[in-house]
């Protein structure tokens, strides 16, 4: 969240997100002139990253304006510095990202709403609208709320913010909170302390309370709400936009990057749901010499190291999941077809040259005829052909002789003599004291 420093509100914007707050805190609900109207997603640079990503995840709607009344909020110097240092960030209500997880990644592609679109039809849904989206009910009573989730706990440890007006315990029945009964203990399951900054005015009695930041802190247990004038949208992308500043991995947080996952998934990749295609991500990605698109049907490589992904075409282009490992290097290796790592006999085009195919026709020949594989293996339909001394070694297809000679001195590697050398992918071969005529 930026401050007035870096803010892009218009004179008349801060006046009236001051105004709807009464120059009073979102979280610690202080009043005071000292107040500054503070951005949900930054008005300098970093903001316009973080909402352009957004946007293309379907978090945000197009033209998302970061100078907007419904952008902003009042924070006291203390409550803001913890914002603007990457202490705390607001998020979602637990139940509300278990939903969307559930929503993101069980939902198939083509009956996915945008995130934004989704977050929209549950505040209608809270306002008694049917909509078409999976079973609200669990989640009503948490709808249009948002919880504050510590992301640095090493530098807050033992710290807390003090609230003037401490909310009263409520306790969620139904699909609403009502004032909780008395000794309800505030750690109760469905118990919670709902902060409602616009429902205070001058004439509410002050109740002088902490707000635990420290998971150090007992009280920090203690489940709190907030109830602000902001769209949960602009929250949650606030959120995914500190993620990388996270140090806790608590729960809200772990829910928050996997829903991110799912989106950046779907966005950068498709699943395979729509195209018969299998693995979490399907085709597409970057292109280039190491692939074609993630872990799904658009494989490791494209030129490189394959065609297929390990879900829907392996790391060659058959795949793991689709036709086995099959053969063939790495290329149309694990699967069936991919384009492979090149071997080093391969032009850039791909295609072996006519001197290393006559080279790997010579090594397989001396091998163990052209029934060798590449690994220089004689199969059943090629024996290895041996020179003896004492009889004619003419070879019958070409008509040429082939004789033996006299063994040099194999204690004096200045008379030894060598034919030419052939390399396989596995074996290298060397023709020595063979004479051809």
């Amino acid at each position: 969240m930026a401050g007035d420093s870096q803010a892009s509100f218009s004179q008349s914007v801060k006046i009236n997100i001051r105004e709807t707050y009464e120059y009073r805190c979102a979280i610690c609900l202080t009043r005071s002139s000292t107040t500054q109207c503070a951005h949900v997603l930054d008005g300098a640079t970093p903001g316009e990253h973080h909402v352009r990503n957004a946007v293309n995840l379907g978090v945000l709607p197009e033209g998302y304006k970061r100078n907007a009344p419904n952008n902003g909020m009042v924070l006291c110097p203390n409550c803001h510095s913890r914002f603007i240092n990457n202490h705390i960030v607001l998020s979602l209500p637990i139940p509300v990202l278990k939903y969307l997880e559930q929503y993101t990644s069980s939902t198939p592609k083509v009956d996915q709403k945008p995130l934004y679109e989704v977050l929209d039809l549950m505040v209608d849904a809270l306002d008694g609208t049917e909509v078409e989206l999976p079973d609200l009910k669990a989640i009503i009573p948490y709808i249009g709320l948002f919880t504050l989730v510590t992301i640095n706990p090493g530098e807050v440890a033992g710290d807390i913010l003090v609230t003037t007006h401490l909310p009263r315990l409520s306790v969620r029945r139904g699909t609403r909170f009502i004032v909780a009964p008395a000794n309800t203990s505030a750690t109760a399951q469905n118990a919670a302390r709902i902060f409602e900054p616009l429902n205070i005015n001058v004439d509410t009695p002050h109740n002088f309370g902490p707000i635990p930041i420290s998971p150090d802190d007992e009280e920090f247990k203690e489940k709190r709400y907030w109830r602000l004038p902001v769209p949960a949208a602009a929250i949650f992308a606030a959120l995914i936009a500190r993620l990388p500043h996270d140090s806790s991995d608590c729960e809200d947080i772990v829910l928050a990057k996997v829903i991110l996952a799912s989106l950046t998934l779907q966005h950068y990749g498709s699943t395979g749901d729509d195209a018969g295609g299998s693995g979490p991500s399907g085709g597409g990605g970057p292109s280039g010499s190491r692939g074609g698109g993630g872990r799904g049907g658009g494989g490791r490589g494209g030129s490189g190291r394959g065609g297929g992904g390990r879900g829907g075409g392996g790391r060659g282009g058959g795949g793991r999941g689709g036709s086995g490992r099959g053969s063939g290097g790495r290329g149309g290796g694990d699967g069936g077809g991919g384009g492979g790592r090149q071997s080093k006999r391969k032009g850039t085009s791909g295609e072996s040259s006519a001197s290393a195919e006559r080279g790997k026709k010579k090594a397989r020949n001396v091998a163990g005829g052209d029934g060798a594989g590449d690994c220089g293996e004689s199969d059943a339909n090629g024996a290895a052909k041996s020179i003896d001394t004492d009889k004619d070694n003419s070879d019958s297809d070409t008509g040429r002789s082939i004789s033996a000679i006299d063994p040099p001195d194999e204690d004096n590697p200045d008379e030894w003599r060598f034919g030419p050398s052939f390399s396989t992918n596995k074996i290298v071969f060397t023709a020595r004291a063979v004479n051809l005529a």
